[in-house]
C-alpha cells in the first residue's frame, strides 16, 4: 500500500481502511469494458467535464490570501497553475540542514469518479438517451479496490469531495501561512533565496493542483463525490498502468490510465438505472458475468433502482 493515501475532506492522511462502498456511475459501452477487461479508466483531468474547478480552487485562493503577502495579486494564483489543471509539476526536497536537492517531473492527474450515494437520481441523469436512462453502477469496495490494483509506482490519493466552502478558504490560508513560515526558516537558515522562492511556489502550487481535485462547489454536494487521483508521469509504462486515449464528450480525444483491478474481490453490488427493461436488463448483466467472471456472479447483489420515473 505504499504510495497510497486518503484525504478526509481536511488532510492527506497515510492510508487507513475506510470500510466505504463508493459507487461508479457508467454507460453500458464502458459498463462492458470494464467487466470483459477487469480494468478501469482514470481519465486525465484537463478533460474531465467539470473545468469550472479550475475556477473555483482560484476563487478560493484569493479568498484564503487575504492578510497574506498574496492579498489583491490576482495573477499569482494563473502563474502557479498555468493553464487549467496545469499538467506540470515540478518537486523541490530539502535533504539535510540547509541544502537542497531539485527534480522536475512533468506529472499529469488521473481521475476515477465515484458517489457515495447508490442510487442518486442527479447521477442516473447524466446516463440519459433519447429520453430514457441507459446506465449502471457497480458497488466497489474501496479497501478491496486499494489492495487489488496493482503498485503502480505513483501517488494515488482517493477520498471524498469537499463542498464546505469555508472549510476549503480556511484549510488553503493556513497552507499559506505554513509555507510562508517555512520559506522565512529556510531564509534564516541561509539557503539561496531564489530556490527557497522557488520551493515556495512549487510546494504552495501542488497543494493548490491536487485540491483543485478534492474541493468543489456546494452547487455540486447532491453528487456525494468519491474520488480517486493517480499523478503519474505523461507517459506510463508501468505494467500496473499505462496511457490509452478514449473518445469523450463533445468528441474530444480523452488520455485516460488504464489500471488494471480485481472484481471479484472489488464489486459489491451491481444496479440498472431506471426504465430500462427490467429482467431481460438483469438476465443481460448475469449472463455476462457467467461468461466473464463466473465466481463472482453468486457473491454480489443485482438490483434495479428504486427512483420513481415521471412522465
Amino acid at each position: 500500500m505504499t504510495n497510497v493515501v486518503y484525504f478526509d475532506g481536511h488532510e492527506v492522511k497515510p492510508y487507513c481502511e475506510t470500510g466505504k462502498i463508493v459507487y461508479h456511475y457508467t454507460s453500458p459501452d464502458s459498463f462492458l469494458s470494464i467487466v470483459k477487461n477487469k480494468n478501469l479508466w482514470f481519465s486525465d483531468s484537463q478533460f474531465m467535464n467539470d473545468r469550472s474547478e479550475y475556477v473555483h480552487i482560484k476563487n478560493i485562493f484569493k479568498q484564503a490570501a487575504k492578510g497574506t503577502s498574496h492579498e489583491d495579486n490576482d495573477e499569482f494564483v494563473d502563474y502557479l497553475m498555468g493553464v487549467p489543471y496545469g499538467d506540470i509539476t515540478t518537486q523541490h526536497a530539502i535533504s539535510g540542514k540547509g541544502s537542497f536537492s531539485r527534480g522536475i517531473i512533468r506529472t499529469c492527474y488521473y481521475l476515477f469518479c465515484t458517489s457515495l450515494d447508490p442510487d442518486s437520481h442527479s447521477m442516473w441523469n447524466y446516463y440519459v438517451k433519447n429520453g430514457y436512462y441507459q446506465g449502471y453502477n457497480f458497488g466497489l469496495s474501496v479497501d478491496a479496490l486499494m489492495y487489488s490494483i496493482p503498485q503502480l509506482g505513483q501517488k494515488l490519493t482517493h477520498g471524498k469531495v469537499n463542498y464546505n466552502v469555508e472549510e476549503q478558504i480556511l484549510h488553503t490560508h493556513n497552507k499559506i501561512m505554513e509555507l510562508s513560515k517555512e520559506f522565512d526558516y529556510n531564509i534564516k537558515a541561509g539557503n539561496d533565496e531564489e530556490l527557497c522562492i522557488e520551493c515556495y511556489q512549487e510546494k504552495l502550487a501542488e497543494y493548490l493542483l491536487q485540491r483543485c481535485m478534492f474541493y468543489k462547489n456546494r452547487a455540486f454536494k447532491h453528487e456525494e463525490e468519491y474520488r480517486f487521483l493517480i499523478e503519474a508521469p505523461e507517459i506510463t509504462t508501468d505494467s500496473g498502468g499505462t496511457v490509452d486515449h478514449h473518445v469523450g464528450g463533445g468528441g474530444l480525444i480523452v488520455p485516460h490510465l488504464v489500471v488494471t483491478f480485481d472484481p471479484i474481490q472489488s464489486i459489491r453490488s451491481i444496479t440498472l438505472a431506471p426504465m430500462m427493461e427490467p429482467e431481460v436488463a438483469k438476465q443481460g448483466v448475469q449472463r455476462l458475468l457467467v461468461n466473464k467472471i463466473p465466481e463472482i456472479k453468486s457473491q454480489i447483489n443485482i438490483d434495479f433502482s428504486q427512483i420513481s420515473v415521471r412522465f
